[in-house]
């Protein structure tokens, strides 16, 4: 045990001197720069701290804003989906078989994985749901956990099914119970980050119906929530890397542009079901309510009320050098988006550039204001790819994506792919 607590201190040695020199503590990382100190109460006694951290140093249970729960739970609900209730409750069968066995060894691993576990279940503000990988630093027992539970499976197999069966049922009523948790949104976000105290409300109920769709077993289709590689695979195309020029599109299918045909965009229903678009017939020369032909700039219609959703929705259209982009918004454009410098880092325009590089000379343009509210409108665009997507958090960019192809006679859109910030 000595030489592991060695191993376990040389091995981070470098890390941890890093955080020391470039933050000024162990306790912080780069996160914690982007914030002034909070107070929180331990023992009765204030502290000040950089960071939004929950109950019970926090005075009441929140949840970072557009997440379905505090990160207590998500912690265990995202376990669950990636290792399956199966791999989850071997991972405790085999930490008790261990701690049985040799309990010092046990102990070291339960003291490197339960203090980052608990760590990172404190944390809010946590609006990158792809940084969840993190917690891999903590993974490290895992298999050590596994081999015991696959050890004593072989020694006293009866007994460890039965375990096994009876702990699956009794952590899937658990994380399910749930789902019935309300939660407040954390007030600190919006105040941080100057945005409006408001969430969308289907998009709160689509992100908790994924948080809760796990199973007995890993949930694999995860691997393609960034984009689908397992098409690649079937494609013979598993190590080409995405389009440098588009997010989300191999540089090959981006389908090459055609004549300009006019579809119906339809708002009447939610995004999260699926994408209601389809060209319509039209005379040439018929008025629409967005020309991605004629106008430059960013076609901006502000104000959009559907039923599914309490706040107004903005769609934004502009033409890349490559695709026609199409945003649909769940917040009204502040005015300092509605025309700022592509050079500005701030600019919610400049995201435009991530979809279709060169896109935010277009974007971050003088804009075209449209007064048209309705929840079905026509585009005029070239034939050929459209990048959708759906802006739900700018502050994280928490972005998702529907690649799609139009033509006269159709459109297709493929599955949602989630943003992966940095």
């Amino acid at each position: 045990m000595l030489w592991c607590s060695i191993g376990i201190i040389a091995g981070t040695a470098v890390e941890n001197l890093h955080h020391l020199l470039a933050i000024g503590s162990l306790f912080r990382f780069e996160h914690n720069l982007q914030y002034l100190p909070l107070p929180y109460s331990i023992f009765g006694q204030t502290v000040q701290w950089p960071g939004m951290v929950n109950f019970p140093l926090h005075d009441h249970w929140v949840r970072t804003p557009h997440n379905p729960l505090p990160m207590a739970a998500m912690w265990w609900l995202w376990l669950a989906d990636h290792l399956g209730l199966v791999g989850l409750v071997a991972l405790a069968i085999g930490a008790v078989a261990l701690l049985r066995k040799s309990p010092r060894h046990d102990v070291l691993l339960l003291g490197w994985w339960l203090p980052v576990h608990a760590g990172l279940s404190m944390r809010e503000a946590w609006d990158y749901p792809n940084k969840m990988g993190i917690l891999l630093i903590a993974a490290a027992p895992w298999p050590i956990w596994w081999s015991a539970w696959f050890a004593l499976a072989v020694r006293r197999p009866a007994m460890v099914a039965v375990v096994l069966g009876t702990g699956v049922i009794l952590l899937q009523v658990a994380l399910t119970s749930l789902s019935s948790w309300q939660v407040p949104a954390d007030e600190r976000y919006f105040t941080r980050y100057a945005l409006q105290p408001t969430e969308s409300k289907t998009h709160l109920s689509w992100a908790k119906q994924r948080a809760f769709d796990f199973g007995w077993l890993p949930d694999f289709s995860r691997a393609t929530r960034y984009g689908s590689v397992i098409d690649r695979i079937g494609a013979g195309k598993a190590w080409q890397r995405q389009s440098p020029l588009a997010w989300g599109w191999l540089r090959e299918d981006i389908p090459p542009r055609g004549q300009p045909v006019v579809v119906e965009f339809d708002l009447r229903q939610p995004l999260w079901g699926a994408i209601a678009m389809r060209p319509v017939s039209l005379p040439r020369d018929a008025t629409v309510d967005i020309d991605l032909t004629v106008n430059t700039g960013l076609s901006i219609v502000p104000q959009i009320t559907v039923s599914w959703e309490t706040s107004p929705l903005t769609v934004a259209a502009t033409l890349g050098p490559r695709l026609a982009l199409i945003e649909v918004a769940f917040r009204n454009y502040r005015d300092r988006e509605s025309f700022c410098d592509a050079t500005n880092r701030s600019c919610h325009c400049r995201f435009f550039d991530t979809l279709d590089s060169g896109a935010a000379i277009q974007a971050c343009g003088r804009p075209h204001v449209l007064t048209c509210r309705r929840p079905r409108l026509t585009i005029r665009l070239p034939a050929g790819g459209i990048s959708l997507f759906a802006t739900v958090n700018p502050a994280a960019n928490e972005v998702y994506l529907w690649r799609g192809r139009v033509d006269a006679q159709s459109s297709a859109f493929g599955p949602i792919v989630e943003f992966w910030h940095n």
